[in-house]
């Protein structure tokens, strides 16, 4: 169950700091849409496979994932550097399944969500960076209100010699205050 748990951490982690994205250029992304205060409606993963070795034995699933009791808030600012920072966190619920065994669901708090940073717009993605780490989030829906983001992942993670593989989609929709 430990295990179980540490693998939930690295989901939601890897979805943070090792996004890609998936460019397929269509909607124009307006620069001057992004800069104001923004609060996360929803965070959510409907795709999420994953694999591994857990005490020698090897495991692979699906997850899906859901934001609950969600505060987090994002100010974007455009300026000569265009700046951003968040604060306020939320509840993911996950969901694992592994064939043949009951579903678990794992509910992890996390009080601080993104930090602060740069942000640029490249085609249709927002890149957010921190600490010089880049994430590259689709734009999948832009009004002067509403901003839906998209990111998928594909990517091992280390956890004190546990590898695990994690590959899905996360979905991040915003609205404007």
């Amino acid at each position: 169950m430990k295990k179980i748990h540490v693998l939930i951490q690295f989901l939601f982690i890897a979805t943070l700091f090792s996004c890609s994205n998936d460019d397929d250029g269509t909607i124009t992304v307006d620069q001057s849409l992004i800069p104001g205060t923004w609060n996360v409606t929803a965070i959510q993963s409907n795709d999420g496979r994953f694999t591994g070795t857990v005490e020698g034995i090897p495991v692979s699933g699906s997850f899906t994932a859901a934001g609950k009791n969600i505060t987090t808030q994002i100010v974007f600012v455009e300026g000569t550097e265009n700046t951003f920072t968040s604060s306020g966190g939320f509840t993911l619920e996950v969901s694992i399944l592994i064939p043949l065994q009951d579903p678990l669901v794992v509910e992890e708090d996390f009080p601080d969500y993104l930090g602060n940073g740069s942000w640029r717009v490249e085609g249709n993605n927002l890149i957010l960076t921190v600490s010089s780490e880049e994430s590259a989030y689709t734009v999948t829906n832009l009004t002067s209100m509403n901003m839906s983001l998209a990111a998928s992942f594909n990517e091992e993670v280390d956890y004190n010699g546990t590898i695990f593989g994690l590959d899905g989609t996360l979905e991040i929709d915003l609205s404007k205050n």
